[in-house]
């Protein structure tokens, strides 16, 4: 899939893995990126480092817990709304910690509604061309390790 010109959506965009596959999906052209994150503070600055490499309409951040539904959809109808089309969604958001239902909600749940959402979107786009949906997820469900958290 070509990156040009296309809209994109990553949820735990403001640090880590999802703000370097924000910056490089900027980068490779991208028209439209939201970033989508809990930390504010880091968000705003995302955001503000990004337009000034990219230039301010290519990116927005969205203040959003990826674990209360109703935000959720309203973040991703959001960033859909900007220009009526969401070509790439990468859901990002994870935590590795001890409190498991905590662990469950952010990196599973959370993840299947992303998809859920984006599908919704993205069916809605008049063209041949629909989307991609990426779920980031962890190696530490391939090793045997103890102590950490397998839901990523």
């Amino acid at each position: 899939m070509k990156i040009d010109n296309k809209v994109a959506l990553v949820t735990g965009g403001a640090d880590g893995i999802g703000k370097a596959v924000s910056q490089r999906l900027l980068e490779k052209g991208a028209k439209f990126v939201a970033i989508l994150d809990i930390n504010e503070d880091l968000g705003k600055e995302t955001e503000k480092n990004f337009a000034g490499k990219f230039g301010s309409k290519k990116v927005r951040f969205i203040h959003c817990n990826v674990t209360d539904d109703k935000r959720l959809k309203e973040c991703f109808q959001e960033a859909f709304d900007v220009y009526g089309t969401l070509d790439i969604v990468v859901n990002n958001a994870g935590v590795a910690t001890a409190n498991h239902r905590r662990a469950i909600e952010i990196n599973l749940i959370a993840v299947i509604n992303g998809c859920f959402y984006a599908e919704e979107l993205m069916t809605k786009q008049k063209r041949e061309e629909k989307g991609v949906i990426v779920n980031t997820a962890s190696m530490a469900g391939m090793l045997s390790t103890v102590n950490i958290d397998y839901t990523k």
